[in-house]
């Protein structure tokens, strides 16, 4: 240390702005007195604001009084909650414990439930666009009997449901979604299987572990799945397709349940299926069975590497996306991200969501967008396309 004058001591406030860059959320409170007297100007909140300064993306002042209801606010399930300080900063973390211990009962109509359940869990962890709030009730059903069960104690009880694929598809809303948001995501539907020239996968397979494992088969034909986001169920949720294909042409078989639990079975032929939809809107894909051709794997992985590299090239993959935002028209030779880049609208921006640089029908989030800054845009680009087109 060495001696300086009064007018220009150095402060610590700037050093501290930068000390909790590893916290994803940080809430600071009033400032604890010891035996000193306080100094004029330095408080709790002028230390937020210097945090804030510094960059810090999620930072909050709450007085010591409330500091426990804020923080309680901004919990989610499976986050690491740090209480550090002096004074009595300690009683904040047994006012915490105890209330999150209150709280964590869950209803009855999970009673007997063998898969997970989490209680305002954050849509933006399961989407790939990364926005969204939080689900009253995530649900992850065990199998299809837990499926079948979560299903009926809904209905009984009035309960909305929501079916929630790998997020590759959806908007969430920034307001959440009350009720249960049931996703598929447990070992039992992420399973797959061969039987004879039949490929088997259950509805929660990522379309990456599906390509995988049709490759290491032998099959052929699945290529245009490459750089599909998303998963199995969705896939036929939504007839995925790229490079002029769709997956329906190659289902032979699938098991669906409606949301009373009743299962239902179906030769793929009987099933109509249009461009990114599907008849069966009212029941949830648990699983399907595929044929596809045999083919050399040197020929299939010549495919998956063009189509690999195409999309290296054009698409852009550095910010969280929905892949393509808008269907193409039904206009021999046109398509949507055409139309929008004719439109000058590349780099459009709504809060922190933007017409991607590289692919203008891909609308990315720069980091802090919200699902109202996603339909903002939607709707300016949307309404400029027409003006022009």
């Amino acid at each position: 240390a060495t001696k300086t004058k009064r007018s220009s001591s150095p402060s610590l406030m700037g050093s501290f702005g930068t000390s909790f860059a590893g916290a994803d959320k940080l809430i600071l409170t009033d400032i604890y007195a010891a035996s000193e007297k306080p100094r004029q100007g330095i408080t709790g909140r002028k230390l937020a604001e210097a945090v804030r300064r510094s960059g810090h993306p999620d930072v909050l002042f709450a007085d010591r009084e409330s500091l426990a209801d804020v923080a309680r606010g901004q919990i989610r399930p499976g986050d690491l909650v740090l209480v550090m300080g002096a004074g009595d900063i300690s009683q904040v973390a047994a006012q915490l414990s105890e209330c999150l211990t209150r709280n964590g009962k869950l209803p009855t109509i999970f009673s007997g439930l063998r898969g997970k359940v989490f209680r305002n869990e954050p849509l933006s962890k399961h989407t790939t666009l990364k926005v969204g709030g939080p689900a009253e009730f995530w649900v992850e059903p065990a199998d299809e009997e837990d499926l079948r069960a979560v299903l009926r104690a809904a209905l009984r009880h009035g309960i909305r449901v929501t079916i929630f694929g790998a997020g590759s598809n959806l908007l969430a809303p920034d307001e959440g979604l009350k009720g249960l948001a049931v996703h598929l995501g447990s070992a039992y539907f992420s399973q797959m299987r061969v039987e004879g020239a039949r490929l088997i996968a259950r509805a929660g397979v990522p379309n990456t572990l599906f390509i995988q494992r049709a490759l290491e088969e032998g099959f052929g034909g699945f290529e245009f799945l490459l750089g599909i986001p998303g998963s199995i169920g969705g896939a036929l949720a939504m007839n995925a397709g790229s490079h002029g294909q769709c997956i329906w042409p190659f289902v032979e078989k699938v098991r669906t349940m409606d949301l009373s639990g009743k299962f239902f079975e179906r030769e793929g032929s009987q099933v109509s299926y249009g461009y990114r939809s599907c008849r069966l809107t009212k029941e949830i894909f648990t699983e399907a069975s595929f044929i596809f051709p045999k083919m050399p794997h040197a020929d299939v992985q010549k495919k998956l590497d063009e189509y690999r590299e195409h999309r290296l090239r054009t698409q852009d993959l550095r910010h969280p996306s929905a892949g393509c935002m808008f269907k193409n028209p039904e206009i021999p030779g046109s398509s949507s991200g055409k139309l929008i880049e004719d439109a000058g609208l590349k780099g459009l921006s709504v809060g922190r969501a933007q017409v991607s640089r590289v692919h203008a029908n891909f609308l990315v989030n720069l980091g802090g967008a919200t699902s109202r800054d996603v339909r903002g845009l939607i709707e300016k680009v949307k309404a400029a396309v027409k003006e022009r087109s």
